[in-house]
């Protein structure tokens, strides 16, 4: 009688161990979905970030273009206002 009793605790406490195992893997999913979460969007800020330098980055080296390429071709150079920027509405972002 003693040997069943001893199986029997065996394979609860197989039991209890296997359960101990699956929670702590789902607990650790979770938390692991959460900082991919995060690092995405801390991604996409960076994204956007650097469009946002990209842009500014063309708008400083455009016009030092077009004076190369106007005084490589003999153009007049126009004046500063002159130049006509032209800005995207938001909902085209």
């Amino acid at each position: 009688m003693k040997r069943y009793r001893l199986n029997y605790f065996f394979l609860i406490l197989l039991f209890f161990v296997i359960i101990l195992i699956y929670v702590f893997e789902q607990v650790e999913s979770r938390i692991m979905l959460r900082r991919l979460n995060k690092l995405n969007i801390e991604k996409n800020k960076q994204i956007e970030e650097f469009s946002k330098l990209q842009m500014e980055y063309t708008e400083l080296i455009f016009p030092k273009r077009l004076e190369e390429i106007a005084k490589e071709y003999n153009f007049i150079i126009p004046s500063k206002e002159k130049f006509v920027y032209i800005e995207e509405y938001e909902n085209n972002k």
